[in-house]
């Protein structure tokens, strides 16, 4: 089992938070895969899962509500001829060099982004516009696909957004004085990885089946699927990654519905589009979650709330998977423990009785069988390691957030 981050060839493509190891998921398809089934991540985010599971031979079927997913998932498991992508690109530069700004397009662009001024320099808002254009300019949607990709990565690292987070924090001012980001080399160097990564894929045959669909309730066949391997979020977008946050501004600069983006957060598993609602059944279920929601609750009751909200979702979509997944086949979650309130979340054991407990689902008993729970250290996810935020600006609480995460290997029964 690999011990380090490998995000090798198309991988490397673009960041996202909570990436899993490609070489991970690989072992895990050799170790519990079946030759002929498909195999599902209804969580499918950067889409590791799919473009391992596809070079090993599988058809694949993933879900996920954001359309940053969808289409990383998409770009990342399309073999492109790399000639064939050298030529559009100096196509797109060309006509980025000869590309005029109108002062115009740049209120339009005010207008459509919220606060696109705060989050961008002038200088670069007028060149993420020269790129956008000279993309709109291909007329093969799957080569565009390719580099809204990596203009969505050069949209990430041109902005005023701090490095190596997850949510919208700003660089400081005294940064921003310095800060000068020369976005047609970020969009060159975005181009030249993708590029070089389609030699990864080169062998992929088939097309993965990818859902814009929330993975606690999905078309997915019952009994369908051979194999699942996901890794759900690891708790409410609120207090641990904000999906949302992160593809936000890519997503506005592509041109996606601003409604849609703002939902991201709201629909995901805790968030506030899934209510108040009931929580006593899941408490009643995990007996780790009923003790950890207590603690919590005696300092906030509200990040209790939160807190039962979330797994109340999880075991929707642990529901979900157990429904989707044949009798008698490996479903493989890969999730951390988290803090909240300064307390310890067990969410790996939550995880484990949540799905012993099982589920009633089509009239008949389902539930999983825990064989092993393995765990691995985080070596390079896009996660928080040292302070979990406190709802006020630059107020951090200090412990020790998500630095070991487990594989916790299930048999459905």
């Amino acid at each position: 089992m690999a011990s380090e981050d490998d995000q090798q060839g198309i991988h490397s493509i673009h960041i996202y938070p909570a990436r899993m190891v490609p070489q991970v998921a690989r072992d895990l398809i050799k170790l519990y895969g079946r030759e002929g089934e498909p195999i599902g991540d209804l969580s499918v985010g950067s889409g590791t899962v799919a473009v391992e599971a596809l070079k090993l031979g599988y058809d694949m079927v993933c879900a996920d509500t954001n359309p940053l997913a969808q289409l990383l998932t998409k770009v990342k498991t399309t073999y492109l001829d790399p000639s064939i992508l050298e030529d559009y690109r100096d196509v797109i530069l060309k006509a980025y060099h000869s590309s005029i700004v109108t002062p115009d397009e740049v209120e339009k662009a005010k207008e459509i982004i919220p606060r696109v001024e705060y989050w961008f320099k002038p200088a670069v808002i007028e060149d993420l516009i020269r790129v956008r254009k000279a993309i709109a300019g291909v007329d093969n949607p799957t080569i565009k696909d390719f580099f809204n990709v990596c203009f969505s990565v050069t949209v990430r690292k041109a902005s005023n957004v701090r490095t190596r987070e997850f949510k919208l924090y700003r660089r400081s001012k005294d940064e921003l004085k310095t800060y000068s980001p020369n976005v047609l080399a970020i969009f060159s160097s975005s181009i030249k990885k993708g590029i070089l990564g389609m030699s990864y894929i080169e062998e992929i045959e088939k097309t993965p089946i990818i859902l814009d669909e929330d993975g606690r309730k999905t078309t997915v066949g019952s009994n369908s699927l051979g194999m699942i391997l996901t890794s759900p979020p690891y708790g409410d977008s609120s207090t641990t990654v904000a999906y949302g946050q992160f593809s936000k501004y890519p997503l506005l600069w592509l041109g996606y519905d601003i409604t849609k983006v703002r939902e991201i957060d709201q629909v995901s598993f805790g968030g506030k589009a899934s209510g108040d609602g009931d929580v006593s059944s899941v408490l009643r279920k995990s007996e780790s979650l009923n003790n950890v929601a207590k603690l919590v609750r005696a300092k906030d009751e509200d990040r209790s709330n939160v807190l039962s909200r979330f797994f109340r979702d999880l075991d929707d979509g642990l529901k979900e998977m157990r429904r989707v997944l044949k009798d008698g086949r490996f479903c493989i979650i890969i999730i951390g423990n988290r803090t909240m309130r300064g307390i310890r979340v067990p969410t790996i054991d939550i995880t484990k009785e949540l799905t012993e407990s099982g589920w009633t689902i089509e009239g008949r008993k389902k539930k999983f069988e825990c064989l092993d729970i393995k765990e691995r250290h985080i070596y390079q996810k896009r996660l928080p390691y040292v302070g979990a935020p406190q709802g006020r600006t630059g107020q951090w609480e200090p412990c020790d957030l998500i630095m070991n995460e487990g594989i916790i290997v299930l048999k459905s029964v």
